[in-house]
């Protein structure tokens, strides 16, 4: 991320005064690859910005088998958005796919400072809006497009994800096994 705290959050909708100082109250962060940042059951309660590195969101089943639900790199903020994931306990897992620099505040801190400024609403609807396109893409994509097709719009819309992900992690984010996704990219 090439822009100072204040500058990134002001281009997120929150005021110039807001965006000074909150971007005071956020700490440094770093983790190592593979460290979890949220397991199922815990009741998620950071926000972050990611300034380096990559995050993954992923479910278990009952069997232990991973399912990707979704990526976090440069210059994603990682917080809790839905109101069962604010309230309840996660039904999802967070942990660094790389190693992890960035920067934390708890959420209710967010919420605090951002509460008496109707500008700060921005925020909010503008991580909510993002959410939703990527669900609804997603969506799309399981139900209009066999494996080929999503790999390749995946890679057109991530290339840089494609290049720094796992094969296996894309391919449980697309639906496939990474048997299937390496014969779909050895076809092209």
């Amino acid at each position: 991320m090439d822009m100072s705290l204040s500058v990134f959050l002001e281009s997120k909708g929150i005021s110039k005064a807001k965006a000074a100082l909150l971007a005071k109250e956020l700490k440094p962060v770093t983790f190592k690859f593979n460290t979890p940042l949220l397991s199922q059951g815990e009741h998620w309660q950071d926000f972050y910005i990611i300034s380096q590195g990559l995050v993954r969101l992923y479910y278990l089943d009952s069997e232990g088998k991973e399912s990707n639900k979704g990526f976090f790199g440069e210059g994603d903020i990682l917080a809790p958005i839905a109101p069962s994931a604010i309230t309840g306990p996660s039904n999802f897992y967070v942990e660094t796919l790389t190693e992890v620099h960035g920067y934390h505040i708890a959420y209710a801190k967010v919420v605090e400072l951002l509460k008496d400024c109707s500008i700060s609403q921005c925020l909010f609807h503008c991580l909510t809006a993002q959410l939703l396109e990527d669900k609804i893409e997603r969506e799309l994509m399981f139900l209009q497009q066999d494996a080929k097709k999503r790999y390749a719009y995946f890679s057109k819309k991530y290339p840089t994800l494609c290049q720094q992900i796992p094969l296996k992690h894309i391919a449980s984010y697309l639906g496939m096994t990474d048997v299937t996704l390496s014969r779909v990219k050895n076809k092209n």
